[in-house]
Parts: structure tokens; C-alpha cells; sequence
């Protein structure tokens, strides 16, 4: 490993450790909207073996059938249309809360999107590193984006987003480290991307296939076995959204048809 690569990793752990401190600071630890009942239901249901939002069921009535978070299912329990990804990164945080005197599951809970939200400006000053911006253009495009946009106020709340980001990043710098080294982890990686970002936002779907379709390409231009291999890993990857997903609607019987959630079974 070079030295100029050991630097940009200190300096990624830099930017994630500076920008989590601030999303600290800034930390609220509370529920802000419904949309974060709903996640946070689902984080403690997922510690509990289920996927149901039924405590937060009440809430149903206050809104109109369309702007409904949760929608029945088949059994007749009430589950959330929210992608699964964020409730999935949160669930150790949920967990550690139980073993920490003092602090509350919702509060540990919400330490979840300032985690990821630093750990893809890191990720994203590593991407843009690889694809050969100089490193301090690098940084100071990941700084700016993590305390100069909508990032910030998304690191305060549970939502989907920071996961969805995340995804994103991670899908298109591994497609841009494959194409560089042609290494079958790298192609991994953005396969794990690809299903980080789909669990998390179905609408995060229009632009996934880009990653898997630019290394589709370089498998094509090589027109070699390594290609290939690395093409069936970056699917298998991306399986971890399909198998999250397909486990999810089937439960809740639910369909991603027509821009969004909606439920196929009566009660």
C-alpha cells in the first residue's frame, strides 16, 4: 500500500471524526417527526423478531388513505412503507441503549444518521480522491457538502436518506476503484451499495442501474473471465437489497409498483 493512499485514508478518518463532532454537537435525540415514529418502531420491532408498526397504529386515522406511513397487511398488522435499510443500521444502536444506563433507545437510536451521514462525507472525499481530484479539493468538497447542505439537518433525524446517500456513494466508488484495479472486492463493494441504497430508498431504484451498468460495460471491453467474476460479485451484492426487499413485501404483502408502496391484501 502506497503512502499517498495510507494519507487519504487518515484523512477520510479526519473528515469523518470532524464531521460527526459537529452532527454531535447539533444532536437533538428526540423524535421530530412521524416519519421517525414510524422508524423507530420498526427498529424496536426488529429487536423483538417482528417488522410491524402496530403500536404506532393510531396514527393511521390522522391521515388521508394516500399520506398514510403504514399499511396493513395480509395478518391484518400494520407495517411501515419506509425502506428497511436505516432500521437496519440503527437496530445496534437500539441495542447498545439497553446496556448504557442513562440513555434512552430513541436518543441512541438517533446517533444513527450522524454516524452515516460522516461516514459518507469520508466516503465521499475517497471518492472523489479516486477519481483524481487532488486531495485537498477532495476534502473541502466533502466538508462542504457535510456541513454546507441538506446533509446536516438530515444527520439530526432518523430518516432514510443518510442510508440511501451512503449507498449511493459507496455504489459508485467501488465502480470507480473496479474500473481502476479491476479488483473483484471492488466490484463487491458496489454491489453492497447498490442494496444499501435500495433497502433504504425504493426511489433510489432510477439511478442505481448506472453503477452496475458502467461496470457491465468494462466487463464487455475486457471480455475476460476476471470480468465476469467480477460482475457476478457486484450481483451478488446487490442481492442483500433484493433478498431485504423480497423478505420485506412479502411479510407486509405489499408491492413497489406505482411509485411507491401500496398494499395488494385486505385485512
Amino acid at each position: 500500500m502506497s503512502n499517498s493512499s495510507v494519507n487519504r485514508r487518515w484523512i477520510a478518518l479526519g473528515v469523518f471524526f470532524f464531521l460527526f463532532a459537529v452532527y454531535l454537537f447539533t444532536y437533538g435525540g428526540r423524535i421530530h417527526s412521524i416519519d421517525e415514529a414510524y422508524i423507530v418502531t420498526v427498529t424496536a420491532s426488529l429487536g423483538k423478531g417482528r417488522l410491524d408498526v402496530n403500536p404506532v397504529a393510531f396514527y393511521q386515522g390522522d391521515f388521508k388513505v394516500y399520506e398514510r406511513l403504514g399499511t396493513p397487511g395480509l395478518s391484518g398488522d400494520i407495517f411501515c412503507k419506509k425502506g428497511i435499510g436505516i432500521s437496519l443500521l440503527a437496530l445496534p444502536f437500539f441495542w447498545v441503549a439497553k446496556f448504557v444506563p442513562g440513555m434512552g433507545a430513541v436518543h441512541a437510536a438517533h446517533l444513527t444518521s450522524g454516524v452515516v451521514t460522516a461516514a459518507t462525507g469520508a466516503l465521499l472525499f475517497l471518492y472523489l480522491s479516486s477519481l483524481g481530484f487532488s486531495v485537498r479539493a477532495s476534502w473541502i468538497s466533502a466538508l462542504v457538502w457535510g456541513v454546507g447542505t441538506l446533509a446536516w439537518p438530515y444527520a439530526r433525524m432518523l430518516f432514510s436518506e443518510p442510508a440511501g446517500a451512503l449507498g449511493l456513494v459507496l455504489a459508485f466508488h467501488g465502480c470507480s476503484l473496479f474500473r481502476k484495479g479491476h479488483r473483484i472486492k471492488d466490484s463487491f463493494l458496489c454491489g453492497l451499495g447498490v442494496g444499501l441504497a435500495g433497502a433504504s430508498l425504493p426511489t433510489g431504484l432510477l439511478v442505481l442501474p448506472l453503477p452496475l451498468v458502467d461496470m457491465l460495460y468494462e466487463v464487455v471491453r475486457k471480455n475476460g473471465k476476471a470480468g465476469i467474476r467480477a460482475l457476478q460479485n457486484a450481483v451478488s451484492g446487490a442481492l442483500a437489497y433484493l433478498g431485504l426487499c423480497s423478505s420485506w413485501l412479502y411479510i407486509t404483502s405489499c408491492d413497489l409498483a406505482g411509485g411507491g408502496i401500496q398494499a395488494t391484501g385486505s385485512r
